[in-house]
């Protein structure tokens, strides 16, 4: 499995990604911005990423603010 496919399987896993997420895979925080510019991923907030599809819900934005 490649660094692409592992991070897209990590936001899927847990639906919102922050950098220190893919470092802790192995997986250099440089990825977060490749897989942004090419549309697999989307910035949803400072170090907070998700996946365009990724249902957004009062629940999911709680979530987040709880990472930070």
């Amino acid at each position: 499995m490649d660094r692409k496919q592992k991070t897209v399987m990590l936001a899927r896993q847990l639906g919102t990604i922050r950098p220190r997420d893919v470092e802790a895979e192995g997986i250099p925080r440089e990825y977060l911005y490749r897989l942004c510019t090419s549309g697999h991923l989307v910035r949803i907030g400072r170090g907070l990423y998700a996946l365009p599809d990724a249902l957004r819900s009062e629940a999911i934005t709680l979530a987040e603010v709880a990472k930070l």
